[in-house]
């Protein structure tokens, strides 16, 4: 039986379960060990909505051609994606790792949670697959500890199930309620068309892109209404989406190794003191560090 919880070799005994419910949709697993060795391993990510909480611990993480995030506990992982994808995940020596994963099916995430998980599945739906991570607050912590503590041959299933819906429920509602406007309509032909041509205005030139007021004259609407549509349409203002945009692209040109940091950072348009301090703040690591871990690889 394959599963989607991190599958390595450890010098301390693991103890991980896993669950299926409901017949089958609903997927738990729990991990928790002690890494004795740092340890790194690459595992096929199912398809399907999925929330991740680590109650303990830390971990980098890489799905497909995404770029890498850190995560530290207590932390929240939410993940889409409608095929099979890697996953790389590295664990730090010596640390303790508490983890629960839950995966539901796209078709009954759809039918059990309705417009909650449409709103947050629409903006990935282009890419076909996103994996986003932020701070667990203490209701998701305690949830994902009642599911924890549910598990294993003498847990509680139908409990665990029941608090699973809960975590999964808890979670897309509040991604919903973050974006009101998601919820209620959608973009209409001519919302669409400002949108594409303000996104090829950012990509045009992420050194020098025009500020919104600018972008939202050139394509016919107000500054408010544009960003409206950039939060339908790609779940964040337009700043925000330019921000993404320019991190992305310096994260392929730095794990390329194509230039240094500092022209990375003038070629998608921020000093390079401000650059660094926007990398590490969405990758969790310096990009000066990327870039000598790339080329380490190289040689």
């Amino acid at each position: 039986m394959r599963t989607d919880g991190p599958s390595c070799t450890h010098s301390a005994r693991p103890a991980s379960t896993i669950a299926h419910h409901l017949g089958g949709w609903l997927s738990v697993f729990t991990y928790e060990t002690i890494f004795g060795d740092g340890s790194r391993t690459t595992v096929p990510v199912g398809t399907g909505l999925r929330v991740v909480v680590y109650l303990r611990g830390q971990t980098d993480l890489q799905v497909a051609d995404l770029p890498a995030i850190r995560i530290a506990a207590p932390a929240l992982l939410v993940g889409f994606a409608d095929r099979a994808l890697d996953r790389e995940q590295t664990f730090p020596a010596g640390q303790p790792l508490s983890s629960v994963h839950v995966r539901i099916d796209l078709n009954h995430a759809n039918a059990v949670l309705g417009d909650s998980a449409a709103s947050v599945t629409q903006r990935w739906a282009e890419r076909g697959f996103a994996f986003e991570g932020r701070p667990a607050d203490a209701t998701v912590q305690a949830v994902a500890s009642q599911i924890l503590a549910a598990a294993g041959p003498a847990g509680q299933p139908l409990y665990q199930a029941a608090k699973a819906l809960e975590l999964i429920a808890l979670v897309f509602e509040a991604e919903a309620l973050a974006d009101p406007a998601a919820s209620t309509r959608r973009l209409t032909v001519a919302d669409r068309r400002q949108v594409d041509a303000a996104r090829a205005l950012i990509l045009e030139r992420l050194d020098a892109a025009p500020d919104l007021d600018a972008i939202a004259r050139r394509v016919g609407t107000s500054p408010a209404k544009l960003n409206r549509a950039f939060r339908i349409a790609y779940g964040m203002t337009l700043f925000a989406f330019l921000q993404e945009q320019r991190l992305q692209a310096a994260y392929r040109m730095l794990a390329g190794c194509e230039v240094g940091v500092g022209t990375v950072a003038l070629s998608v348009g921020y000093t390079a003191p401000h650059f660094a301090t926007l990398f590490k703040k969405r990758f969790g690591l310096r990009p000066s560090s990327l870039g000598m871990s790339r080329a380490k690889s190289l040689l």
